[in-house]
């Protein structure tokens, strides 16, 4: 007798109200930094409101917080290469095809996007204003002594069965909430700034 699994689907066509579209936007990218960038918020919000559950939840928070800043990093760089015609940094031949490559999934480290940001950005502006980018200097910083690779907040040993956080014993989630707060806006004002002057370019192309 052939036994009959059922098979589950996270698409549920009987009440498409709750179905969230992942294929039809033109950029995605700006829906995975909204969504990873909104998920501290609400988490932060929930834990700092109610102070229940830090020990479990700050593993989330910290590392939709990290993964916030990586994809950011990574989409400012696309733009500054966009800006400074530099593209064919982001290619790479698959067969005969030639792809872009946008986000290079072996770099995990945020000091190293963070460089990258900044010498695409004073590519763009070599007067890059400093208030621009303090905070966001002052929280890779603060990253990269927690959790350099960005595994800490995601397995509790790394490969080598180390604890990955054991000498970071304690983490105050008012200071994660405060800085989360004051790099968000400086964020958000970079990509301004970089989508602003690419609609001056496009506006008034060089003839």
């Amino acid at each position: 007798m052939v036994s009959i699994v059922a098979v589950y689907s996270f698409s549920d066509k009987n009440d498409p109200s709750y179905n969230a579209c992942t294929d039809i936007h033109s950029n995605r990218m700006s829906l995975y930094i909204s969504g990873y960038e909104r998920a501290t918020e609400l988490l932060l919000a929930n834990v700092l409101d109610n102070r229940n559950n830090l020990d479990s939840l700050v593993y989330p928070i910290m590392y939709n917080y990290r993964h916030y800043l990586e994809l950011s990093f990574k989409e400012l760089i696309w733009l500054c290469k966009q800006l400074t015609q530099a593209q064919k940094e982001f290619t790479a031949v698959t067969g005969n095809d030639l792809k872009f490559v946008k986000y290079r999934n072996d770099e995990h480290s945020l000091g190293k996007c963070w460089n990258k940001v900044l010498v695409g950005l004073r590519e763009v502006e070599p007067e890059l204003p400093s208030k621009l980018i303090s905070q966001i200097s002052k929280v890779v910083e603060e990253f990269n002594n927690l959790d350099k690779s960005g595994q800490s907040f995601r397995y509790p040993e790394n490969r080598n069965w180390q604890d990955t956080l054991s000498d970071k014993r304690y983490i105050n989630l008012v200071s994660v909430a405060k800085s989360f707060n004051q790099t968000r806006p400086q964020i958000d004002q970079l990509f301004s700034w970089l989508l602003s002057m690419q609609e001056r370019i496009y506006e008034n192309p060089v003839k």
